[in-house]
């Protein structure tokens, strides 16, 4: 039992100066971490497992001007409520059981690696969403009226034709619901890097659109490159809680378990989280092809 408690000491040290190097980790990287720089963040209790939304719209028309004695119709809400599941996020590494006297540092790579894997998952899921899961991402929330395609676009941004990148960000940006400013523009590198090259005037096209963004003053305000987005569509939105959420239950963390087959002890490095699309028109997509 000594030894039982002694290694449980040991175990529980070692994941106390792990979760010291997952905090390091979020401050070098966290402009990386594409999905906590473009969604809001709301943080929820770590025994909540769903999160219910509640939404109310607006009925009746609302305030009327009368002649007296004419009553004007009532206005109303009407309250609906969206039932949102929290996903974990996982990986780990093993740690043998005769590697328990050494410097917790010596495992800060498999931290970084967890880490790095989990903030892609992370990634992929509030951008891209997951069809086995039924959860939507920034892409795919995207509806068809807010596409500017290549049949609608102006022209191919690869500069293979004659085209009008501005234009194609004023065409997308008249698309969003006028209860919303666009605030980023997210892509894959490749789509994202054609907006440093030089339009008619020798100017980045960065610095022709940048306007277009309230708030943004230099290009890191408003363009976020991932490679979880598919080359050939960037993605225009707002940073609004009344768009896009994500909620987290609990950010990153360290757990031990107990002793395995081949004397290893296996660690886990978790997070618990989901992205919540409240308005699909908040969001427009252009075709750079």
């Amino acid at each position: 039992m000594i030894q039982h408690d002694s290694v449980s000491a040991i175990l529980q040290h070692k994941a106390e100066a792990w979760e010291r190097e997952i905090l390091d980790y979020i401050e070098r990287y966290s402009d990386n971490m594409v999905a906590r720089k473009i969604l809001p963040i709301r943080n929820v209790g770590a025994s909540i497992e769903i999160d219910v939304v509640t939404t109310y719209d607006r009925t009746g028309g609302g305030a009327a001007v009368c002649a007296k004695g004419v009553v004007p119709s009532p206005t109303g809400v009407r309250a609906k409520r969206t039932n949102h599941s929290i996903y974990q996020i996982l990986d780990g590494f093993d740690i043998h059981e005769k590697d328990l006297n050494l410097d917790p540092k010596l495992k800060a790579r498999e931290i970084d690696i967890c880490m790095r894997n989990i903030h892609k998952a992370e990634d992929d899921l509030c951008l891209n969403g997951s069809t086995t899961l039924n959860v939507t991402g920034i892409t795919s929330a995207v509806p068809s009226s807010n596409q500017i395609s290549t049949s609608t676009n102006h022209g191919a941004w690869d500069s293979s034709e004659a085209n009008d990148i501005h234009a194609d960000f004023v065409a997308a940006i008249n698309l969003i619901d006028s209860d919303f400013e666009p605030v980023f523009c997210a892509g894959n590198p490749t789509d994202i890097n054609y907006l440093n090259t030089l339009d008619s005037e020798r100017q980045p096209y960065w610095k022709t659109v940048i306007d277009l963004f309230p708030g943004a003053k230099s290009k890191s305000d408003f363009l976020f490159k991932s490679n979880r987005i598919t080359a050939g569509t960037v993605y225009i939105g707002p940073k609004d809680v009344l768009a896009a959420e994500l909620v987290v239950s609990e950010n990153p963390k360290v757990v031990t378990l107990p002793l395995q087959r081949g004397r290893v002890y296996p660690v886990e490095v978790y997070e618990w989280v989901t992205p919540e699309i409240h308005n699909t028109d908040a969001f427009v997509s252009i075709a750079t092809g």
